[in-house]
Order: C-alpha cells, then sequence, then structure tokens
C-alpha cells in the first residue's frame, strides 16, 4: 500500500504544525509530480454582440460555417429565419466566368435559377465561381450523414458546369440530407407549427380533460397494485368479454363517476385515452419509487433486515 498512499508528515514552521507530503522514492516520477500540476485555465469565449442583421451574410463564399454563429439554438433559429426570409444569393452577371472543360469553354448558366426544384437553395459566388446549397447550409449540421459531410454544395462549392446533373443528384429522393435540410426550413417559416406555439394553443379545457383521464388511470392502477393483482388479460379487444383488471376497473370507475366518464375510453381522443401498456407500466414505475423513496425516509439511518424465504414448485424445486 506504501506505493500507492502518498504519507504526510508533520513539518514545524515557526512553532506552527503543517502537514507536507511525503514523497516515496519507489514512485514513479509522474506520480510525484501530479500533486504539483495545475489544471488549465480555460479562458470563456469572446462575446458577440453584434446584431443579428449583421451576422447575416448573403454572399455564400464568405459567410462561416452556421456552427459558429449564435450564442446559443434560439438564436441561430433567429438567424436562420433571417437567411431564409432574405432568400438565396442569385447574383444576375451579364456574363458569368467561363471556365475550360476539356477544350469546350462552359460557364453556369442563369436559367438554373428558375428550375422549380433549384430556385429556392441555390445560390451562386462571383469570386469563386461556385454554386452552393441554402438549404443544407442552414441544416447540414443536424441531418448531414456521412455521404452529405464534405458535400461540395456546403463546402468550397459546385462548379463543374458539364455535369449539371450533379444538381439534381445533390435533391436525392424522400430521404435525403437536402430534403430533411429542405423540411426543416419550411417547418422554421412556418411559426403556426412551432412546438410552443402548439403547447400554448391548447385550450384550458383540454388540459384539465387530460388531468381527469390521467387521474382515473392512476387510481385505478393504485387499486390494482395495493390489491397485488394482474393488470391485463388475454384478449383485451372489444368483443372480448374479459378484458383484464385494468381495464374493467377503469370501466366501473366511468360508469360511476360521470366527470371521468366524460372524458375517458370512448368519449377520449384516439390518440391520448391512456390505458396502453406502456402507460400503466410508467404510472406503475412511478408508484414503486415514490414508495421506496417513503420507506427510506422512514428508516432514516435506522438499522433494518430483509428476511428472504425459498419458494417450491410440484418439482420441489426453488
Amino acid at each position: 500500500m506504501d506505493k500507492f498512499v502518498i504519507r504526510t508528515k508533520r513539518v514545524r514552521i515557526n512553532n506552527q504544525q503543517t502537514e507536507s507530503p511525503e514523497i516515496n522514492q519507489d514512485e514513479p516520477e509522474f506520480i510525484q509530480n501530479q500533486g504539483s500540476r495545475s489544471a488549465p485555465v480555460q479562458e470563456p469565449p469572446p462575446v458577440d454582440n453584434t446584431n443579428i442583421s449583421e451576422q447575416v451574410i448573403a454572399d455564400p463564399g464568405l459567410r462561416p460555417c452556421i456552427s459558429t454563429i449564435g450564442f446559443d439554438s434560439a438564436e441561430r433559429e433567429k438567424i436562420r429565419r433571417a437567411y431564409l426570409t432574405k432568400g438565396p444569393c442569385q447574383p444576375q452577371l451579364v456574363k458569368f466566368p467561363t471556365t475550360d472543360f476539356s477544350g469546350r469553354i462552359r460557364s453556369f448558366n442563369y436559367s438554373w435559377y428558375k428550375f422549380k426544384d433549384f430556385r429556392k437553395w441555390l445560390e451562386y459566388n462571383e469570386s469563386k465561381d461556385a454554386t452552393f446549397c441554402l438549404y443544407c447550409y442552414l441544416f447540414n449540421i443536424e441531418f448531414g450523414d456521412n455521404r452529405y459531410k464534405h458535400d461540395a454544395f456546403v463546402g468550397q462549392g459546385f462548379r463543374n458546369w458539364k455535369k449539371r446533373d450533379r444538381l439534381e443528384k445533390h435533391v436525392g429522393d424522400h430521404n435525403s440530407s437536402h430534403i430533411k435540410c429542405m423540411k426543416a426550413c419550411e417547418d422554421l417559416l412556418k411559426r403556426k407549427q412551432h412546438v410552443y406555439i402548439m403547447i400554448a394553443g391548447i385550450s384550458t379545457q383540454a388540459k384539465t380533460n387530460y388531468r381527469i383521464r390521467l387521474n382515473a388511470t392512476i387510481e385505478c392502477v393504485r387499486m390494482l397494485l395495493m390489491q397485488a393483482l394482474a393488470f391485463r388479460g388475454h384478449d383485451e379487444s372489444e368483443s372480448s368479454n374479459i378484458q383484464g383488471n385494468f381495464l374493467a376497473v377503469l370501466k366501473f370507475l366511468c360508469k360511476h363517476n360521470e366527470e371521468a366518464n366524460r372524458v375517458s375510453l370512448k368519449n377520449a381522443p384516439e390518440n391520448n385515452i391512456l390505458i396502453s401498456p406502456t402507460i400503466q407500466k410508467d404510472v406503475c414505475n412511478c408508484a414503486s419509487f415514490l414508495t421506496t423513496r417513503a420507506i427510506i425516509e422512514d428508516i432514516n439511518d435506522g438499522f433494518f433486515s430483509l428476511l428472504v424465504d425459498e419458494a417450491r414448485d410440484s418439482a420441489i424445486k426453488e
């Protein structure tokens, strides 16, 4: 143990006793010097006080990566909305720069802006003579897979003018990275579909009805747990005569409680009945947690013991 423990000895300095580490000479050097090392001090990132409008750079060849813009997700969302409101960078030049491809002069075609699938996201940068994708620039860090990790439309830009089909290939199928980014941009512009707006739009009556349904489910689960009864039956369909104890107790409760009957079972929304096995297990887990916590608080620091008994079947096996 001496080689793993750093012993301390008392040293008298000005008639005061202090403790100093006693270094074992048999220890490796990196263990002896471990206590003297100090953790590197990390400086906080610089604060960017620029406005949202100043962070929106239209030129795709000059703007930084979207992950380096904004302090948090909320501010980055505002910046993305500003980019989408401004639209893609599509300069209308009198003559676009030309490039020699195997003895044939080619250049960017202005008509590509007008294509149905390209006009909302296709961007052009004159200095790099390359095209970019606005949708993928804004959301590629969330939806980009390995195939699109180094996509030319996000990084250096695409400028192979003899392969216009590469633009269609970039769009891909319904499950491509570009389509996911496009849907994310469309959802960002639809404020009424935002999750916070949807939650805030729920009426007070709907919240009250949900609470009544939830309380009815909790009371049924509590009763079955107290009596140590099984929850589910073999056949819980509407045509079954024996649907299980949980549904039987819930129907009995609704039959004798007009308020619960008004919002539960057949009168509840089809996607919010609160009778699924997953809901039952969640309520049971909550009851188990609260019961365990109550037992721990009741015992506190006292002593306790566990009594374990065996159970044998007809084959006399434990």
